[in-house]
């Protein structure tokens, strides 16, 4: 019976069980209820189950396409998703080729009409939990976006925070407001009108670089950097213009238009999905209100900057996403520091897609920062990494035996870590016993001598019982270290197991999430490259 193990833990949540006990126990039920279970194991962790674009889940779902697995199993049924048309797609795929499902916290089976009606209505109320959730989030924001508060982190450039008091029922309280900061809003400006003058992102990045203009914390300005200050809508002008500009995306618009003004500057909010980097969300989600902070960018500029980089996004070519370069994203120049990106792409007469990798610094500075060579044939290491990988693991190398009982001896202290706090529990609830048994004695002598005895005894385990919540607190923390390294271990262990069946002929998303979860970094230093496992430095 081959078994997939599907396991995920949000990295913004604190709540739910770890990894490695997700895996333990789905294992557990496997070994009970299935004949000779063959498992493979899919992690995603710091990946949220509001969608499903997520690594692993994709490699999982793919190779439940190709009937590799018999059944699925999953601790709870949110790890899948919390999303009942994700679900549902979810479940359809396992229908049609006929993979049972278990979710053992819920205790459904899909092998039973009950339990697919059970499931289904387990994951409406899932998202409808997910979707009551967010709407007290916005019904606070938009309360919030009435009075124009910066909600806090870090400033935009151009911009310091400010606390401002108040009284409420008595008591002061502050909220913070955005203040214009002269000197890099001068900054700002230059960056908008730098890039209606030259039309792209990467002149205006060479132009700050050879000027010598660097952002508050010492750094060249990255495109990325100069992108996310061009669409933020903080920097523009609240008037009429840009209200009706908001208005067509369909915006949230909690002020009427006439306070469109044009005294302010816009104060946006909800524009980012929570705990996914700089991913946005949909423009109908967006709520667009009036600050209280002096604008920098005029609506007619901004809108007309907007314009400019919707219409070079359609002409831009992802590398990220398209590149046929499998280290892309994960090599980095030795010299400067800077990712390494691809360059000089072409075909070769027996259609190899061939490319060099160049530095972003080197590139952008026109070669005054860094001048490092460029690896040629960039393809061919691409496949010498890939050689290399597939000679570790050969014949059981060392590294995956090292892996093993790195992994055994992990979970050997992590199994002591359980007992030594299961005998801290017990001494706690011992001596918490043996106090309130002498503090009922206490009441019953009439003698200053034990009295005093007794209560130096009292005083005495309350200490020691101080001493032990101390010491459990740190086994509590040693405990969450050697689930994340146990995890880690697990992850790499499974990139490896899975690396030879999948990289001849998996997806290029795949491969390339292959090599993510076993490289951390390459560097090149001009000559030669070295390469950082998450296990180990080989040089190459």
């Amino acid at each position: 019976m081959k078994i997939a193990i599907y396991s995920r833990k949000s990295k913004t949540s604190d709540k739910g069980e770890s990894i490695d006990n997700q895996i333990h126990m789905c294992k557990e039920y496997a070994n009970a209820h299935f004949e000779t279970p063959e498992f493979s194991t899919f992690v995603d962790e710091g990946f949220s189950g509001g969608n499903t674009n997520r690594p692993q889940f994709k490699i999982l779902i793919d190779e439940l396409k190709k009937g590799m697995y018999d059944v699925l199993i999953c601790y709870r049924l949110d790890r899948i998703s919390r999303n009942v048309s994700d679900f549902a797609s979810t479940l359809d795929i396992l229908t049609e080729h006929g993979i049972g499902f278990v979710s053992i916290k819920e205790n459904f089976d899909t092998t039973t009409p009950m339990g697919r009606a059970m499931i289904h209505i387990s994951s409406v109320f899932a998202q409808l939990e997910r979707e009551t959730i967010a709407e007290r989030v916005t019904d606070n924001l938009l309360e919030l976006a009435k009075l124009g508060r910066w909600l806090g982190g870090t400033s935009p450039l151009g911009y310091k925070s400010k606390k401002v008091a108040y009284q409420s029922s008595g008591k002061t309280k502050h909220y913070s407001v955005l203040e214009q900061d002269p000197d890099t809003a001068s900054i700002v400006k230059l960056i908008f009108d730098k890039y209606l003058e030259l039309g792209s992102i990467s002149k205006v990045e060479t132009y700050l670089m050879q000027s010598n203009i660097k952002t508050p914390n010492k750094a060249y300005f990255r495109s990325n950097v100069i992108r996310n200050i061009l669409i933020n809508p903080v920097y523009v002008t609240a008037d009429t213009s840009i209200y009706d500009y908001f208005h067509k995306l369909e915006c949230i618009l909690p002020k009427p238009k006439e306070e469109f003004n044009g005294s302010y500057g816009l104060m946006p909010y909800n524009r980012n999905k929570k705990g996914q980097g700089n991913l946005q969300n949909p423009h109908d989600k967006w709520i667009i209100s009036i600050g209280t902070h002096e604008p920098i960018i005029s609506s007619l500029n901004w809108i007309a900057v907007q314009k400019q980089l919707a219409a070079n996004s359609d002409l831009a070519y992802s590398n990220a996403s398209t590149s046929p370069a499998l280290l892309s994203g994960l090599i980095y120049c030795k010299h400067c520091g800077a990712p390494m990106q691809v360059s000089g792409k072409g075909v070769l007469a027996d259609g190899t897609v061939c490319y060099n990798y160049r530095c972003t610094t080197k590139t952008k500075s026109r070669g005054t920062l860094c001048n490092i060579n460029n690896i040629s044939k960039g393809y061919a290491l691409d496949a010498l990494v890939i050689k290399r990988i597939r000679a570790m693991l050969e014949n059981e190398t060392d590294l995956i035996k090292e892996l093993k009982k790195s992994k055994h001896d992990l979970t050997f202290k992590a199994d002591a870590n359980e007992e030594e706090k299961t005998r801290i529990k017990m001494e706690l609830d011992t001596n918490t016993t043996t106090i309130s048994s002498l503090i009922k004695k206490l009441a019953l002598f009439d003698d200053p001598t034990m009295e005093q005895y007794i209560q130096d005894e009292v005083k005495a385990l309350h200490s020691k019982n101080a001493a032990l919540k101390e010491q459990l607190e740190d086994l509590e923390s040693l405990g969450i270290n050697q689930d994340y390294s146990l995890a880690n271990i697990d992850l790499i262990l499974q990139s490896l197991k899975d690396f030879n069946k999948l990289i001849d002929y998996a997806t290029l998303h795949q491969k390339k999430t292959l090599m993510r979860n076993l490289i951390k970094r390459i560097e090149w230093d001009g000559e030669t490259v070295g390469i950082f496992f998450y296990f180990q430095q080989s040089p190459l």
